[in-house]
């Protein structure tokens, strides 16, 4: 297994729930409700993408790596991410997994010097 180790260099922006409540509610009333057949294939990806995370951290016990700090990489400081590309098949359009990287889950940009 080749796995590649990044910095965690993401930007994440978080805001208020209560504050933007009712600008979330109303976005959701415009959405579509998910049929069954796409709750299934989503429920379906979910298990997947977990049942990689699981081989991925397996084989990492198994032949310890350190990150690029040096730091050993384990499931309580590292995350697994993914960059996701998009394919049409038959008119639908599914997203798949492009590549797969181990990061700390603190960013660089959070720790003190």
């Amino acid at each position: 297994m080749n796995i590649e180790i990044r910095r965690n260099r993401d930007i994440t922006a978080t805001f208020d729930m209560e504050k933007n409540k009712e600008f979330v509610e109303k976005m959701m009333e415009n959405l579509p409700q998910l049929t069954e057949e796409q709750r299934k294939i989503m429920d379906n990806a979910e298990r997947t993408r977990h049942e990689l995370e699981e081989k991925i951290w397996a084989y990492l016990e198994e032949h310890p790596e350190n990150d690029l700090d040096g730091n050993p990489i384990k499931r309580e400081t590292h995350e697994i991410g993914f960059e996701y590309e998009e394919k049409e098949v038959d008119g639908l359009t599914y997203g798949y997994a492009k590549s797969i990287y181990v990061r700390p889950k603190k960013s660089e940009y959070d720790k003190e010097d």
